[in-house]
């Protein structure tokens, strides 16, 4: 029986270690289906159960009927009362089997594990068998795809190593049409859940796109087992339940041909292939341009969509073979071989080795260039000896012939044969193959011509003597090739263990980098020493690419060598030098990609222009590169959470609620204010859709409408709404405010909906306009008699000019500016112009702007504020309310009277515009700042003095935009504001 055979039945003793451990832990068997629904729970109800979420769903309550429940343990969670499986009284119970519903469910704030699959390694733990259950989505690896499939993304998920843990994975499967149809018989939901779902989730292409990927992610952990099987018992041959093709490569210019031709193959049977490459002891010694040809060859492999391996070995198609039965590949392909002339007579081919030893392995020999003759320069050492290892073999064969001379002259002994073989033996050891062949040769020519009668010739006198020199001349020649392969074995070994210390030594350190500059110092410098190479290291700032590290220090970049890098950051593939692109540049440009994306590139200068990298320093630069990609990615994260953490800190601790929603609408973050406000629990709020929370009651139904608007216009400047909740026993008052998220390129994102509660000012408003209303009917009465003893007074005959009748005048316009006043406190004591009917009349807006601004006259006179009036003649009448656009009027200018200074300017002006009238009153106050333009017609909004309820310019507004005009601010902080109001002719 041959040595690969004894191999390939011997157990792995890593499978069988692996086997072992699993026989001493609990049994863990994972129902997996496609979507809620397909019959997971029902399948699973056949023992002792901890936790089963039934949905209401009738015929799953009728199997628990008989069945042994623990009894949930209750949580009390911010006044509200939660129920959980009960994992104490579940251990305690020890069931020799336990059915856990719903892997993926997320446990209330409190319990031990945050997640129930923790509960579920807490019981296999504990040696107790567990069923379970979980949804294809919930796997943490699909996470994105079932994102892109169904629009929705699934916030609970549990790590992909559950399911790899798993003893037995049972698919439950079921079709769309039979699914929608037990949803529409409420077997899987409620009815409103139902329809929900049909509206969304549950499509039929989405539904058929899961089922597709449950039974993809079922058979791959299916195949594992099997294959894990089959290491573990030997099981001797192929079983071919899947189709997988090797195509062996080494390194010739038929490599290239052969690698297309298993691609062809591949996609037109719609099976997966691997390209692999038998690494022999000497191919350490092969020349730079042959090494790198096979790196070449391996990354086309990959680029072809196939996997590429790198296979240490001493014999290429035991090595091959064994590879093959170990992937259960079901046929290998070869390239021909092309041997000619005294080639043909050294032995089989590889070839032919393993087309004779394949078995039941299918072997597909195709056509290609010089696919065998050149691997012989290609994958092994130069075939011309070395000079220092010939020498070396001279030396110690003359050695061997001094020391033989001079101990057969002293010592009874007559055939120094064994002296000579040390010779060999020594040269194998210290120069390799070729020396000592060279070696043996000439051992056997001093052994004849020295110590071989007749001495000092050539001749061999005595058959015997011509054996006994054939047979040390075989064992010579056998031995220094055992011994040089030994030597070139022991020289792979050490450069294997070279390369994982240099990873370790790597990761070890780049892992105990306190700051983001020491671990970048750190990886260029390790770099740097280990390929005796110029570093720099290049992360992303913007779109462009910035050194951030270099070793030794000062090293940088030409222009067209930092063009080289963008393309590999871009294109996440290796560009310059001893590659296919951009081949011309000093540096090799590796990128540091994740599988998040690229983080940086690290560009690599040995300062000689024709140093190709051998496969391995190759292989180790790209596990280097992973590695610091992954520690420069972690840095990142962490810093990402920090302020993450920070941000969610400033959050909380704003006094208004928030709400961010992502563009579905669907709630990414909710602080404790918010989730008091609205009555919900942060945890059942957080990835649903916003239009799916709270309850029927007029508040949230108009909520939710005014959400929905906000989202369906993500375009629109959304202005604020005021809402009531019902909190505490009675309604309180909160401005939605929503505010876009955009990404850089204007692209929506989200919203952040704040809530502010104005139940206090809305109750000091109240008070207010309780106050202004007693203040306008006390003032009323009285102001009536003075206007009456005013009219009699006018009446006398007093002579025109003369004081009396100068201060009756007076006295009778100052009351009539009382009764003003008083009307306007009336009027704003309703708080709402809308809630004001408008009496209707054609004015003149110059005469009401004259009018209005000799009122404030005296005011400003004594507050040193200049007021000025520009009235157009022709500016038409308008159609409206006096009274109300005069009271908006009086505010304008008393808030520009009150933020002017001494010294400053009021304009007032009047013109046509259009079909419009335009009136602006202008300050040169101190400007508003930018953050409070948006919200200064809001109610309540005050600025940053203070001082008022806000509501002013909001009933101006509201005036304005009742007589079907607009109101618009203009303003620069330290030049004045200027409010401008529009108002059509007709």
């Amino acid at each position: 029986m041959s040595r690969e055979a004894d191999d390939d039945r011997r157990p792995s003793p890593d499978a069988l270690i692996e086997a072992a451990a699993r026989a001493e832990r609990s049994r863990f068997r994972l129902f997996v289906g496609a979507a809620p629904g397909v019959g997971k729970t029902y399948a699973m109800l056949q023992a002792v159960i901890g936790v089963v979420e039934t949905h209401g769903r009738s015929d799953t309550e009728q199997l628990l009927e008989g069945l042994e429940v623990i009894p949930r343990h209750t949580v009390a969670y911010r006044g509200q009362t939660l129920t959980e499986m009960d994992l104490d009284a579940l251990l305690e119970r020890r069931p020799a089997v336990a059915v856990v519903d719903e892997l993926a469910h997320t446990n209330a704030p409190g319990s031990r594990h945050p997640k129930r699959y923790l509960d579920v390694e807490e019981l296999l733990d504990a040696g107790i068998e567990v069923w379970s259950t979980v949804n294809i989505q919930h796997l943490e690896s699909l996470n994105d795809v079932v994102a892109q499939i169904t629009g929705v993304r699934v916030r609970e998920t549990v790590p992909d190593g559950i399911l790899d843990r798993a003893d037995e994975v049972r698919l439950i499967d079921l079709s769309p049409e039979e699914l929608l149809q037990r949803l529409r018989d409420g077997k899987v939901y409620v009815p409103e859940q139902a329809e929900r779902a049909l509206e969304h989730f549950f499509r039929p292409e989405q539904l058929t796109a899961l089922r597709e990927l449950a039974l993809r992610e079922t058979a791959e952990h299916v195949d594992e087992q099997m294959q894990a099987h089959r290491r573990a018992q030997a099981a001797p041959g192929v079983w071919a339940v899947t189709e997988r093709l090797v195509v062996a490569i080494d390194g010739g210019p038929g490599s290239e041909a052969l690698l297309r031709a298993a691609r062809r193959i591949s996609e037109r049977r719609d099976v997966p292939w691997i390209a692999v490459f038998v690494e022999l002891p000497g191919f350490a010694r092969a020349s730079e341009s042959a090494r790198a040809e096979v790196a070449r060859l391996l990354r086309l492999a990959e680029e072809l969509g196939g996997e590429a391996v790198t296979l240490p070995g001493t014999r290429v198609a035991e090595d091959l073979l064994r590879y093959a039965r170990e992937r259960n590949a079901s046929e290998i392909v070869l390239g021909k071989p092309r041997r000619r002339g005294v080639l043909s007579w050294l032995g089989p081919s590889p070839v032919a080795e393993i087309i004779r030893n394949s078995g039941p392995i299918e072997v597909r020999v195709v056509e290609s260039v010089d696919a065998e003759v050149p691997a012989r320069v290609a994958t092994r050492a130069p075939t011309r000896p070395p000079l220092l290892g010939v020498v070396f073999a001279i030396v110690s064969v003359a050695t061997a012939g001094l020391v033989s001379a001079a101990l057969m002259a002293v010592l009874p002994f007559s055939d120094p044969g064994m002296i000579f073989l040390v010779a060999v033996l020594l040269t194998a050891v210290y120069g390799g193959l070729w020396p000592s062949i060279a070696a043996s040769v000439l051992s056997v020519l001093a052994y004849d011509f020295f110590f071989v009668e007749p001495v000092y010739t050539f001749t061999i006198a005595r058959t015997q003597h011509f054996v006994e020199i054939a047979v040390f001349l075989l064992v010579a020649i056998l031995t220094s090739q055992l011994t040089a392969r030994a030597r070139e074995q022991a020289e792979a070994a050490r450069r294997r263990e070279a390369r994982t210390a240099a990873l370790y030594d790597f990761v070890r350190d780049v892992a105990g980098a306190p700051d983001v500059a020491t671990l970048l110092r750190g990886i260029a410098e390790h770099v740097a020493q280990t390929f005796s190479s110029r570093v720099v290291l290049l992360l992303p700032e913007g779109d462009q690419l910035r050194a951030r590290a270099a070793h030794p220090p000062g090293a940088a970049l030409a222009a067209a060598d930092r063009a080289t890098a963008q393309w590999a950051y871009s294109h996440r593939e290796q560009a310059g030098h001893g590659t296919d692109t951009l081949p011309g540049s000093e540096w090799l440009h590796v990128p540091l990609a994740t599988v998040r994306g690229c983080v940086g590139v690290l560009a690599l200068d040995r300062n000689r222009p024709d140093a190709f990298l051998p496969l391995d320093q190759r292989n180790l630069l790209e596990a280097l590169a992973g590695q610091a990609a992954v520690a420069i990615e972690r840095t990142r994260i962490d810093a990402v959470l920090a302020e993450k953490a920070k941000t969610e800190a400033v959050i909380e601790s704003i006094d208004d609620g928030l709400v961010v929603l992502d563009p579905s609408g669907t709630v990414v973050h909710m602080n404790e204010i918010a989730c008091a406000i609205l009555d919900l629990e942060r945890g059942e709020a957080i990835g649903r859709r916003f239009r799916e929370l709270g309850t029927t009651h007029p508040h949230y139904l108009r909520l939710r409408a005014a959400v929905a608007d906000f989202l369906a216009h993500p375009d629109r400047v959304p202005e604020a709404v005021e809402i009531a909740m019902f909190l505490r026993g009675r309604d309180h008052f909160f401005v939605l405010r929503p505010t876009p998220l955009r990404a850089a390129d204007g692209t929506p994102m989200g919203l952040i909906l704040t809530l502010q509660d104005v139940t206090y000012l809305r109750d000091q408003e109240a008070r207010r306009e309780q106050l202004m209303a007693t203040l306008s009917h006390e003032l009323r009465t009285p102001l009536t008699s003075l206007r009456m003893a005013g009219d009699l007074l006018a009446r006398t005959d007093l002579p025109q000019g003369s004081e009396a009748r100068s201060l009756i005048d007076a006295a009778r316009e100052d009351v009539a500016r009382l009764e003003d006043v008083a009307q306007r406190l009336l009027e704003l004591s309703r708080s709402r112009a809308m809630s004001i009917g408008l009496d209707r009349e054609k004015i003149s807006l110059r005469d009401l702007v004259a009018r209005g601004a000799r009122i404030f006259e005296l005011q400003a006179g004594e507050a040193g504020v200049a007021l000025e009036t520009h009235l157009a003649e022709d500016v038409p009448k308008i159609t409206g309310d006096a009274t109300k656009l005069g009271w908006a009027l009086s505010n304008l200018i008393g808030n520009a009277l009150r933020y002017t200074p001494r010294g400053g300017v009021i304009r007032i002006a009047l013109a046509t515009a259009g079909e419009a009238v335009r009136l602006s009153v202008e300050d040169s106050g101190p400007g508003i700042p930018p953050g409070q333009r948006e919200r200064i017609f809001e109610r309540f909004a005050q600025g940053e003095e203070g001082g008022a309820a806000g509501l002013g310019l909001a009933i101006v507004r509201d005036v304005v935009q009742a007589h079907g005009g607009r109101i618009y601010l203009e303003s620069e902080v330290g030049r004045g504001s200027r409010f401008t109001i529009e108002l059509p002719v007709v």
